[in-house]
């Protein structure tokens, strides 16, 4: 259903600050799609979401879908993504 080429071009993200949790590492900001670096890659975040929230779950329009927290993990070998869904 989502099968789609985004074409966002390159993320630099070597000005955030990072911090290790259980499994890997994670951005200390948890609000990166409001930095307008990233204004693309939360368009594309805001369309699918709302297009699987809206059209493949059947949830009313009077429903509000907003992005509440957003963070980066980095994942090396070794490492992995444990526990969290919204990861």
């Amino acid at each position: 259903m989502f099968k789609k080429w985004f074409d966002i071009g390159p993320i630099n993200m070597s000005d955030l600050e990072w911090y290790a949790n259980e499994s890997n590492i994670t951005s200390r900001d948890t609000n990166v799609l409001n930095n307008p670096k990233y204004e693309k890659l939360k368009e594309i975040a805001t369309e699918m979401s709302r297009s699987y929230f809206y059209n493949l779950l059947g949830v009313e329009p009077s429903v509000e879908l907003y992005i509440t927290s957003s963070w980066f993990n980095k994942t090396t070998h070794g490492q992995s993504l444990v526990g969290s869904l919204s990861s």
